[in-house]
């Protein structure tokens, strides 16, 4: 789509005048609401086509076929699901809800609908890749156990811990179970 002509700037006005937005109709429906939404979509878009080209690049070189591939992010973003917008502002699920992809060729397709932490993601890697980590190094317990088939996916028991520690602006913790 045609970006708004004067669309907003989300580090140099937004957080400053959220507020005036709001009381101006700035929300879904609004052109430049929908605007900054489509541009947040594109971003989407231009990581998808990076990915491909990653893969493709792999290929080529012939190594996809010894590549762990894990994606994954920091943050979700806030497009006024609770009145705020961008990040680092709240811990809904907007914000913390995050992909957490792994690939290796070979590796059986499977969906999981369970919580998981970064926090599992160093131990989860030494399980996959057979690299040994001592287990009072980690903070974290493997997403998967070795079986005789390869791999089992093991949920998560603990409580996911959460927290926002930007002393200017929020400083905010959550405890998930």
């Amino acid at each position: 789509q045609k970006p708004h002509p004067t669309p907003v700037r989300v580090y140099g006005g937004l957080r400053k005048n959220l507020a005036n937005l709001r009381e101006k109709g700035f929300g879904p429906g609004d052109e430049r609401f929908e605007d900054l939404v489509n541009r947040y979509d594109a971003e989407i878009v231009d990581i998808d086509r990076a990915l491909e080209a990653l893969f493709n690049g792999l290929e080529e070189r012939k190594v996809l076929d010894r590549t762990l591939f894990v994606l994954t992010a920091d943050h979700g973003e806030e497009f006024l699901e609770h009145g705020f917008l961008e990040h680092a502002w709240t811990l809904y699920r907007e914000a913390t809800h995050v992909p957490l992809i792994m690939w290796a060729k070979g590796m059986q397709s499977a969906r999981y609908g369970d919580p998981v932490a970064h926090v599992d993601l160093l131990a989860t890697l030494g399980t996959l890749t057979s690299v040994s980590i001592p287990a009072a190094e980690l903070d974290g317990r493997s997403l998967f156990v070795r079986d005789a088939g390869g791999f089992r996916y093991r949920p998560r028991a603990a409580p996911i811990i959460t927290e926002l520690l930007i002393r200017h602006r929020s400083i905010l913790r959550s405890v998930r179970q």
